[in-house]
């Protein structure tokens, strides 16, 4: 089993639900956020291993 710690960051929860099936399938543990201040916050308290940002067009 693999310890690492991905933090995914998407305002979609569609994407989220996909990431978190496949990753934690494959033996991450995984913690969700839906916006980037939710991340940076998490980031901060739980640094993970890897970040999966979703960048898109602000606004």
């Amino acid at each position: 089993m693999n310890n690492a710690v991905i933090l995914v960051i998407d305002d979609e929860s569609q994407i989220r639900k996909l990431l978190e099936i496949t990753l934690e399938s494959n033996g991450y543990k995984t913690i969700f956020a839906a916006t980037a201040k939710e991340g940076i916050a998490i980031a901060a308290n739980h640094p993970p291993d890897l970040i999966l940002l979703d960048f898109g067009p602000a606004g």
